[in-house]
């Protein structure tokens, strides 16, 4: 039996997008391959990392209370990469480490 799982299989496990899922592969963001019909196949052990780093990942709006800011701040850094972010269909979600980086640096 195969571990690798397809893109719309993927997304189903995590609730996003096919669409998501191929646009996280094609930009590197998981571990995946390309079967040779073009498919993309991406390992099981994949969902289990993601829901674990969602599991400390914080919405705008809780990233900015961590910081002492408003949340369109926080998107705005997301979006010009001054912060470590990822979108999630219409909203961003940030890893509490990249929080507690800026935290210390400030």
């Amino acid at each position: 039996m195969c571990d690798d799982l397809t893109s719309g299989e993927f997304a189903a496990a995590l609730s996003i997008g096919r669409r998501t899922a191929a646009t996280w592969c094609a930009e590197g963001r998981i571990g995946c391959y390309r079967t040779p019909g073009g498919r993309w196949r991406i390992p099981a052990t994949e969902v289990d990392r993601i829901k674990s780093e969602r599991s400390e990942m914080l919405t705008a709006t809780q990233a900015a209370e961590r910081l002492g800011t408003v949340p369109v701040t926080v998107m705005r850094w997301a979006r010009a990469g001054k912060l470590n972010a990822v979108r999630q269909g219409r909203r961003w979600v940030i890893p509490a480490a990249a929080i507690d980086a800026m935290r210390e640096d400030a």
